[in-house]
């Protein structure tokens, strides 16, 4: 009778669990396919961080070499000023 009493009980007890224990195993299954998807997004994120980061060195390195060659060119002309208020204060 005792053993009737105990795998009476163990039974109930498992067919309780059951229920809970295949939501509990439901949960786990939705976190890993939400982590797997914040994998994929991470990663996505990460190479087109790289990408931006690669473009924003070249379009500084070309604008770089656009302000050295504008600031060359002003050169340029502050001396042809210089020259020029010369002949005028030569003119004078």
């Amino acid at each position: 009778m005792r053993r009737d009493i105990a795998s009476d009980t163990e039974r109930i007890v498992r067919d309780q669990q059951a229920p809970f224990r295949e939501e509990i195993l439901g949960n786990f299954d939705a976190i890993y396919k939400k982590l797997d998807t914040l994998n994929a997004e991470y990663a996505a994120i990460k190479a087109a961080l790289i990408r931006v980061e690669d473009r924003m060195k070249r379009m500084e390195e070309t604008m770089k070499v656009e302000i050295r060659n504008e600031i060359d060119e002003i050169k340029q002309r502050i001396v042809a000023l210089q020259e020029r208020v010369a002949e005028l204060e030569t003119q004078l």
